[in-house]
């Protein structure tokens, strides 16, 4: 008799252990401590276990418009009542424009129908041309003009500037399209500077050559971005969430994250929300779908264009009765960028 109770301890030991594992086979589940509740936690997610797909992907965002994304939260049959948190993390701010430094060769056109090769210097803010071939204001470029098209990110007016001759630097600032610069060596108007067009990000300049005075070949030319139009705030910063979730069965909605809150990507990242509050859904109950709704949008602070931002986002689940059976299932790869 004693031999026969041990193999059936034994059948319950191996079975028990098939129960809290078996989920491992394809999933995040898992059994912690000595639960006496037989089952497991299998949450879907958009009808997908295990997750493999971003539940975000806004690729041009806008101010003043709010943004929409509905997941569907949902307990398999065979699961246990779980809690449900979700869990914002690995959030990578980034820019669709490079902010490295850039250098290399050009060729600018000129008013005589040749072009000039020109030498550039170019980061985020500014870029610089210079060592012409035949540089502009030399006696025999007099009433010609170069064409210099400059594209910033985030590229806003005005655009500030320095031309630089054997005679000096002089600065000058352009607030608007069609705003001419005159500028002066020796009180003698030697060139003039336009902002002939601006279409988003992209601005073109003409350089005219008026005069020469004396030693005042152009040797270099730089355009820059006033530092005030220049948005170093993170997108992260920026973007705020509102979180509600709705029982489909009861048709009862609960807000998780109000409007009100202003709670942003940054101020989320690596809290974990209760998506089962005592005050609304006490917890998810298998077999009924739960409409998590996800509002984005740019809050009031953000000028910023051409910034992105990736990050990954979890949902754990866990038997309501505390530690014991969970699941983890995890979106990556989400992204939101702000458009031009």
């Amino acid at each position: 008799m004693k031999k026969l109770l041990i193999s059936i301890l034994s059948l319950g030991v191996i079975a028990s252990m098939i129960a809290g594992t078996i989920s491992y086979l394809g999933d995040n589940e898992n059994s912690i401590g000595n639960s006496l509740i037989v089952g497991i936690i299998d949450l879907e997610v958009n009808g997908e276990n295990p997750l493999n797909h971003p539940i975000i992907f806004l690729e041009k965002i806008h101010p003043c418009k709010i943004y929409y994304q509905n997941v569907i939260l949902h307990l398999k049959e065979n699961s246990n009542p779980a809690k449900v948190w979700m869990h914002i993390f690995n959030v990578s701010d980034g820019s669709s424009c490079s902010g490295e430094e850039e250098s290399g060769i050009v060729n600018i056109p000129r008013s005589d129908n040749s072009t000039v090769m020109y030498s550039y210097e170019a980061n985020a803010t500014c870029i610089k041309f210079e060592d012409a071939i035949s540089q502009l204001g030399e006696d025999e470029t007099i009433g010609l003009t170069d064409t210099f098209v400059v594209t910033f990110c985030d590229g806003n007016l005005p655009v500030s500037g320095e031309i630089k001759t054997g005679a000096g630097k002089v600065e000058f600032t352009i607030n608007f399209v069609g705003e001419e610069i005159d500028i002066y060596y020796y009180d003698t108007i030697t060139y003039k500077i336009r902002l002939i067009n601006k279409s988003e990000d992209t601005f073109i300049f003409e350089v005219e050559s008026i005069d020469k005075p004396g030693n005042t070949g152009m040797s270099h030319i730089t355009f820059c971005l006033f530092h005030d139009n220049v948005c170093d705030k993170k997108l992260s910063e920026a973007i705020e969430m509102d979180i509600s979730i709705t029982n489909t069965s009861s048709g009862e909605t609960f807000i998780i994250l109000d409007f009100n809150e202003h709670k942003t990507i940054h101020d989320l990242e690596c809290v974990y929300i209760n998506l089962t509050t005592l005050d609304g859904i006490p917890e998810f109950t298998p077999c009924i779908d739960y409409i998590l709704t996800i509002s984005i949008h740019l809050n009031s602070s953000c000028c910023c264009k051409n910034k992105a931002i990736s990050f990954d986002i979890e949902f754990y689940a866990e038997q309501k009765t505390g530690t014991g059976f969970s699941d983890v299932e995890i979106s990556i790869g989400n992204l939101i960028a702000r458009g031009g």
